[in-house]
């Protein structure tokens, strides 16, 4: 029992979970009050018990504490192991009273944390279905933590409709020594506060910044002083390295790629940079933000394999909180190269997939263990690599799984064969990033897709009784005039006709790290503000050389209403939540 005690308990540091004490002089000892259960609660130690708890500081170990008691009573103690056995028989009954809590309870090395829907939506937002799903992408990051031992743990600030400094209260219970945050365009001014109150709890805890905000504008986001490191692109192999220079010595945190910092003299530089404190930041294609540099994309991905990632950390959310609780990624990227979307800026003009096997492993996995039976898939394209699709489709039917999924599709890749195969496979929703309504804006906007092949991609889909059809348009590129806007709103119209269930608009809205971000002078967009919460789809952040806020308000306005109208309303209800099965 001894060598087992050396062996298990030497790393344990109890903590006092009371500052209520005092020396009782009758006895030599401590009265010690614990307000564990609210009232206060008295207890007496004797003069041992006293000294122990002295050193309870969270500091010493157990074998410190009894090291101590031998070295006190000047050879005369008891072997070593016995104190040992004793010290840690009245700790853990203190514990059990109350009054101690063991350092490493809780403590983890790393927290990840999703920050609060931006201020601009009401509190109740998070209870819409397309915004309520769980953030796979710091799942990724906590499984490879985890896979390499490191303690991790997940704060969702989103989901549960929380605010930046609920983030201390999470900080207190976990202990971490890094804490990373993701962040989107419009919760980056949330990301920024969280960071802060971290910084405000201890100054010590190291914050990370990463997600599509980072990429896009890596050095303004250096430059806020809240975040020690920003890391640029995907994230799972630079979190590793990252916490392993900085936890266990294990490389120079200064020498990690995808990451940037500020030197010492205030410059953003990346690490492998900084010691000259005055090299440029120079990643991917660069632009000018008011006279400042920023990144229009990322490092190439070191893990072209994506097989190689282990199942994401789903055990640390709580999955009931989610609408989209069979959420799943399958494939990273998109190639085609659409002016307005922010996927390149993430992960770059790259097409990665997860093999077949691995994504049916992974729903077998979630459907014998959450008892799910719908998945949505996140991809960006998940129909592009025709083959795979079939290949996903024949499996489904080899391994006799009985479950239902919904998509976002690439028009131009749908054919009839194809869309009969995934209905036959469960697809229940599909949906369609159309984004305008002529061949001309099509072009313009570098979608490589033509209206014939959307209708016909609608008419495929419709046609084997695929449930949920969704379409989604934007307005406000560009090159869009009035009649380039009634006509994208027509064809949306047509498209309803042709068998699409629901029909969707959105404002374009300039991320940092697209093209029209990048460009936005060239292609005679003006952004009329930099309040990052606004950059939500469905607010004006923006004017065109063709179309001014004002008349760019009207438009969307007309355009919704001409879209809801479509829908009876017996049935807008139950379109509007089955649709909503894809985010």
């Amino acid at each position: 029992m001894a060598n087992a005690l050396r062996v298990t308990f030497p790393s344990i540091r109890p903590k006092r979970a009371s500052d209520l004490w005092a020396t009782d002089r009758d006895t030599g000892g401590l009265k010690v009050l614990s307000d564990a259960r609210l009232a206060l609660d008295e207890f007496s130690l004797d003069e041992m018990g006293g000294f122990i708890w002295e050193q309870c500081d969270g500091k010493n170990t157990v074998r410190s504490i009894a090291a101590r008691i031998a070295e006190a009573c000047n050879g005369s103690a008891p072997r070593h192991e016995e104190i040992e056995k004793d010290v840690l028989g009245f700790v853990r009954e203190l514990r059990r009273d109350g009054l101690l809590r063991w350092d490493e309870e809780n403590a983890v090395d790393v927290l990840l944390v999703v920050p609060p829907f931006p201020t601009t939506y009401s509190a109740n937002a998070v209870e819409t279905p397309e915004y309520s799903s769980p953030p796979l992408g710091l799942c990724y990051i906590a499984s490879g933590l985890r896979d390499h031992g490191f303690r991790v743990a997940i704060t969702d600030l989103h989901v549960t409709a929380g605010q930046p400094e609920d983030i201390v209260r999470a900080c207190r219970q976990n202990r971490p020594r890094i804490v990373g945050i993701t962040a989107t365009t419009p919760t980056f001014p949330n990301a920024l506060q969280v960071a802060r109150f971290v910084k405000a709890w201890s100054d010590d805890v190291i914050t990370v910044l990463g997600g599509a905000h980072a990429t896009g504008l890596p050095g303004s986001c250096a430059r806020s002083g809240a975040f020690d490191f920003v890391c640029v692109g995907e994230g799972e192999q630079p979190m590793l390295e990252l916490a392993e220079a900085l936890l266990r010595n294990n490389g120079d945190a200064k020498s990690v790629p995808h990451f940037l910092l500020l030197s010492e003299t205030g410059e953003v530089v990346q690490p492998s940079d900084c010691h000259t404190a005055s090299a440029p930041v120079a990643l991917g294609l660069m632009s000018r933000d008011n006279g400042k540099a920023a990144s229009s994309g990322p490092p190439a991905p070191k893990r072209v394999n994506l097989d190689e990632l282990p199942l994401p950390a789903r055990d640390l959310l709580d999955l009931d909180r989610y609408y989209q609780k069979g959420a799943i990624i399958s494939s990273r990227g998109c190639p085609i190269d659409c002016n307005f979307c922010a996927c390149a800026a993430i992960v770059g003009r790259t097409y990665r997939v997860h093999s077949v096997k691995y994504v049916l492993d992974e729903i077998e996995h979630l459907m014998r263990t959450y008892g799910y039976r719908f998945f949505d898939f996140h991809d960006d394209t998940f129909n592009l690599q025709k083959h795979r699709v079939f290949d996903f489709c024949r499996a489904v039917h080899e391994r006799e799984l009985d479950f239902e999924w919904g998509c976002f599709c690439r028009a131009a890749q749908l054919t009839p064969e194809m869309a009969e195969a995934m209905a036959g496979a469960g697809c229940r929703v599909v949906q369609f990033g159309v984004e305008a309504g002529s061949d001309v804006m099509l072009k313009s906007i570098k979608k490589a897709t033509s209206v014939r092949q959307i209708e016909e991609a609608v008419q495929s889909a419709a046609g084997v009784g695929i449930q949920q059809i969704v379409c989604g348009f934007i307005i406000g590129h560009a090159d869009d005039t009035e009649e380039s806007v009634r006509d994208t709103i027509n064809f949306g119209l047509r498209l309803r006709e042709l068998g699409a269930t629901r029909l969707t608009l959105s404002l374009l809205t300039p991320y940092p790290g697209t093209e029209v971000y990048i460009r936005r002078k060239e292609l005679g967009i003006e952004l009329l503000t930099r309040d990052w919460e606004q950059y939500i789809f469905s607010r004006v952040v923006m004017e065109t050389k063709h179309l001014k806020r004002g008349r760019l308000r009207e438009l969307y306005v007309d355009g919704i209403c001409k879209f809801l109208s479509t829908l009876n309303q017996d049935k807008s209800a139950s379109a509007f939540r089955e649709a909503s099965h894809v985010v």
